[in-house]
């Protein structure tokens, strides 16, 4: 099958097509972005839930419950925001997920990198754990928001997700850096 053509691959360039600049913020495509991510995981069987530490920049939260949910759960972390993209530095437009044939079947285009690349993957990876072909003991949830969402999902824990604090396993997507005395 061309690369092209994939359903896996057409759902990646859909998800780059976001613009969802972070200096943007709210004002950008982030609640239309998190819709769409929202729609995908309950079309794969996963329960979700948005929730918004910071106003205007929802973190989906996704969840497959695992045939032994009461362990604890694995937190696979992503996020969704990119950075600025200067057009005039790009050969195509970068936010029309271009697929070029004469490359191999290369996707060009803002966050096919840095990160949505990796919500995708992950998404990719819970539909097959929660179809026939896989399964999960554990419960595993999806965090994908803005860049810090490491830190907002953390606080998740204050709003609702104390269980998350008691995961296994905690998978973020990028190097986070944290501060300290002149870091």
């Amino acid at each position: 099958m061309a690369a092209s053509t994939s359903e896996e691959v057409e759902m990646f360039r859909t998800l780059l097509k976001f613009r969802t600049v972070t200096a943007e913020g709210p004002r950008g495509s982030y609640a239309a972005c998190v819709g769409w991510l929202t729609g995908q995981c309950e079309a794969a069987g996963l329960s979700t839930e948005v929730v918004e530490p910071v106003a205007g920049k929802p973190i989906l939260v996704a969840t497959l419950l695992g045939t032994e949910p009461e362990l604890p759960c694995v937190i696979l972390n992503s996020h969704y925001d990119v950075v600025p993209a200067d057009e005039a530095h790009w050969d195509v437009d970068p936010w029309a997920a271009v697929v070029t044939e004469e490359d191999g079947g290369r996707i060009y285009g803002r966050g096919t990198q840095d990160m949505k690349c990796v919500c995708a993957q992950y998404l990719l990876a819970l539909q097959v754990r929660g179809s026939p072909r896989g399964s999960s003991r554990r419960r595993c949830v999806i965090a994908s928001g803005k860049a810090l969402a490491g830190w907002l999902s953390c606080s998740a824990c204050n709003v609702g997700h104390r269980d998350w604090c008691r995961a296994v396993c905690v998978c973020f997507s990028q190097h986070t850096h944290t501060p300290r005395g002149g870091d």
